[in-house]
């Protein structure tokens, strides 16, 4: 990887983690260009990250890029949505870009696909992800102590950590709950398996069983994500077919993909409701999100061609967040980033369909055609798992998805692939 951008992505990620939150952000000035949900000053840093990039290399218009059509069109139906909200609201301009401005960072695309076009850079950027989780995770999961079993506060957190950590309403086995750095840990954790089936060898074995033990145990106790929770049994039984497939051969992957499906099934179904109705409110969370959902979809059509647009919080409130009121009379409101996919839609309209169709057309005619079918499916954990409540096109989270996009170029192109069959690569 190039110094320009290993400097930039760094930084970018450092921004996406806000500094190991050793910045506070909840009352200052700072927090409404840079926090968990606020993107502006990491666009202004991705747009300089693409002009300094182009000066220093240039771009290599000829490199195969498979979601190219995906990205172009996407942008022009945030053109098209911005300039009809606009017309339609009669907001400004400026206040509406406030508004949808984070979906730009899909551009960011084109860069990495020429930033990430080589093994050796992909080892180093997963080094650093993995690295930087660590430490968050460490951060976290004492923090997360400290707070259940002394009530004291040593690092700063986003306003929503904040209130749900001391709140003490989410503790799991002496670990409080703080859910946002969830997404890095995860992505994470992800990457670090991933560098194993590709033979990387970033770290010794041990380091290897201890960054991927300290990621688990933040994703389960600190993060409490039930989606997250979800996908990690999911990748780790990939893992585990994986390990299984190496030392002992295909046929005993099958054997025990048998023997463990309807027990394996039977967990995750107990554990999904144990986690859901284990907890009151979180079973509300999900009645609330069903109700957003049926909501959303019902407008899907209200401007023809896109439904919501990118109308401001502020001035329609009511038409965003709609309300829910349950059977005690609590009254509770619906987010775009509560409910998946179904978020965009709720602002993209047919447009998102549309958009969201040539996503997943283009993903899968990647799929038909790689020889790294397995590498493709550890990585469609989150892809496509995210589409139930953790979009990735969600302001919290879009950073990550150019990675991802080329990520599954680079398996298509055979810059990365698959140790399905062998290597010595063991953790």
């Amino acid at each position: 990887m190039k110094t320009i951008d290993k400097f930039f992505i760094s930084f970018m990620l450092l921004l996406q983690i806000n500094f190991f939150d050793l910045i506070d952000t909840r009352t200052s000035f700072f927090a409404s260009f840079s926090s968990y949900s606020q993107k502006k000053l990491l666009l202004v840093i991705a747009f300089a990250y693409m002009f300094i990039r182009s000066i220093a290399y240039g771009i290599n218009y000829k490199r195969e890029k498979n979601y190219t059509l995906f990205v172009i069109l996407f942008l022009i139906s945030w053109v098209a949505i911005l300039l009809a909200t606009v017309s339609i609201y009669g907001q400004s301009i400026v206040k509406t870009l406030f508004v949808s401005y984070y979906f730009l960072l899909l551009i960011l695309y084109f860069p990495f696909s020429e930033a990430l076009s080589s093994k050796e850079s992909w080892r180093t950027l997963i080094k650093i992800f993995s690295d930087f989780a660590f430490i968050l995770s460490l951060i976290k999961i004492f923090q997360s102590l400290m707070i259940s079993k002394f009530d004291k506060v040593f690092f700063f957190m986003s306003n929503n950590d904040y209130n749900t950590a001391t709140s003490l309403r989410f503790v799991k086995f002496g670990f409080t709950r703080m859910p946002s750095p969830t997404d890095f840990v995860f992505i994470s954790l992800l990457l670090t398996l991933f560098s194993v089936f590709i033979g990387l060898k970033l770290f010794t074995k041990w380091r290897y069983r201890l960054y991927i033990g300290v990621y688990i145990i933040f994703i389960f106790f600190i993060g409490q994500t039930r989606s997250y929770i979800i996908m990690t049994i999911l990748v780790l039984l990939l893992y585990a077919l994986w390990l299984i497939n190496k030392h002992f051969g295909k046929d005993l992957v099958i054997l025990t993909v048998g023997i463990l499906a309807i027990p394996v099934l039977f967990f995750m179904i107990k554990f999904i409701i144990s986690i859901i109705f284990g907890n009151s409110s979180r079973g509300i969370s999900l009645s609330i999100r069903q109700e957003a959902i049926k909501y959303y979809l019902q407008n899907i059509s209200l401007h023809k061609w896109f439904s919501l647009g990118f109308v401001r919080d502020d001035l329609f409130s009511n038409l965003v967040h709609n309300t829910h009121v349950d059977f005690a009379g609590n009254v509770y409101s619906y987010n775009y980033d509560d409910v998946g996919i179904v978020g965009l839609i709720a602002q993209y309209g047919w447009l998102g369909i549309l958009n969201i169709s040539i996503y997943f057309l283009t993903t899968l005619s990647i799929f038909i055609r790689s020889h790294s079918k397995y590498l493709l499916l550890f990585i469609f954990v989150l892809l496509f798992g995210s589409w139930t409540s953790v979009s990735l096109f969600d302001p919290q989270r879009i950073f990550y998805l150019p990675i991802l996009l080329v990520l599954i170029d680079s398996i298509s192109n055979n810059i990365l692939k698959s140790d399905f069959y062998g290597g010595s690569t063991d953790v």
